[in-house]
């Protein structure tokens, strides 16, 4: 995971990389929560274009994380899914609790 702030701080952003997985998930939702913990904007961008597997753990970690964020009034967007992700998000429902970004991964 690689942070990078913008310059009008309204928002940051997170690149996931790999997996997420049951090997992964607790420790990046742990992560992402104390990341969102820490942040000093009131949105997160979350850049998943470099994000390998995304299995059930995975797609509790990122409610797990948006529903943290909702608590302390931050929006949390998933940028950069693949069509494959968007796919089994929406299949799944998650695509209406979560803030996914329209635009598809290039």
């Amino acid at each position: 995971m690689v942070q990078s702030e913008h310059a009008d701080h309204r928002e940051q952003t997170v690149h996931l990389v790999g997996d997420i997985d049951v090997a992964s998930a607790q420790e990046h939702g742990d992560l992402l929560c104390t990341l969102l913990d820490q942040l000093g904007s009131p949105v997160l961008l979350v850049n998943c274009a470099d994000l390998g597997l995304l299995d059930p753990h995975g797609m509790a970690m990122m409610h797990r994380v948006h529903r943290h964020g909702a608590i302390r009034g931050i929006e949390v967007w998933w940028c950069g899914l693949s069509a494959r992700h968007r796919q089994v998000l929406e299949l799944s429902g998650f695509d209406r609790t979560l803030h996914l970004d329209p635009r598809p991964s290039s």
